[in-house]
């Protein structure tokens, strides 16, 4: 991982469970797309705190952890993570996050540290963390002030899909099942129904079940994305056989859609896949 730093001329770099020791503060000046490959934080420390780049656009983000290292990221690996994504440049247009495991309150940190983000993509990573992440988007941060970047969450988000999401807790202190608001905080109780816009909405039922993710989350996203304001583009939300679409949830997209909403989501039914609206 060292090598990196010697590279100035990278467009491309692709690296798979390396570790970095000692490396020099440097800015790749024409990296653009990164691939961080089964990538442990806790060894890669000194890149976290060094390497920073000046056109990325792309990072595919591959976090593991090791069985002989179980204990959750310590508070310096957090704080070097959150520094990291915080200085990636403006350029960056697309991540995706390879089974991610982090705990709420720093998940809506580090969503908040890059606004510019309008591709979002979650593989394989534990229910929690996107349940966090759905619940964040389109919402004021929980803190505000000089940390936070923006009025809401993901700002300029205009494509968020979802696929092959582990069931079962992550970290300590991570979403469960929507009794978390952004920020890490419990929210008062339940709200029949919910509020949608700049409010943070509150689950009346689990949100996510042994079948899957309940559409509930992603309904009320498209409420609070709504209610934020037109985004750059079409807002494009792609899932997979782990969200359940319910009649009712699809209906309620259908009246977000009629009301000005410019969104449209592909889901999985049975074995085809289906969209709103159609075609």
């Amino acid at each position: 991982m060292e090598a990196i730093a010697k590279l100035p001329n990278l467009v491309k770099f692709e690296t798979n469970g390396t570790s970095t020791r000692e490396i020099k503060s440097s800015v790749l000046p024409r990296l653009e797309h990164l691939t961080m490959k089964q990538m442990n934080v806790a060894d890669n420390l000194g890149f976290l705190r060094f390497v920073r780049f000046a056109r990325l656009t792309t990072l595919d983000w591959d976090e593991i952890k090791f069985a002989y290292r179980p204990a959750p990221l310590s508070a310096e690996g957090e704080k070097l993570r959150l520094g990291f994504f915080s200085s990636l440049p403006s350029t960056l247009s697309s991540l995706t996050f390879r089974g991610f495991e982090i705990d709420s309150s720093n998940l809506v940190e580090l969503l908040d540290s890059i606004p510019q983000l309008a591709e979002l993509h979650f593989m394989g990573s534990p229910q929690p963390v996107v349940i966090g992440a759905v619940e964040a988007i389109g919402r004021p941060p929980a803190k505000t002030g000089e940390s936070s970047s923006s009025s809401t969450i993901l700002p300029n988000l205009c494509a968020l899909s979802i696929s092959g999401s582990k069931p079962g807790a992550t970290t300590a202190g991570n979403t469960t099942a929507g009794g978390t608001k952004p920020g890490g905080k419990k929210s008062g109780g339940n709200k029949s129904g919910g509020k949608s816009g700049g409010n943070k909405t509150v689950a009346t039922k689990p949100v996510a079940t042994k079948s899957g993710m309940d559409a509930s989350i992603f309904v009320k996203m498209l409420k609070a994305v709504h209610a934020a304001g037109p985004r750059p583009k079409q807002f494009l939300l792609n899932t997979h056989s782990d969200v359940v679409w319910p009649s009712d949830a699809l209906q309620e997209v259908q009246s977000l859609l009629s009301s000005g909403l410019d969104a449209k989501v592909t889901f999985v039914s049975g074995k085809s896949k289906k969209s709103v609206p159609s075609g």
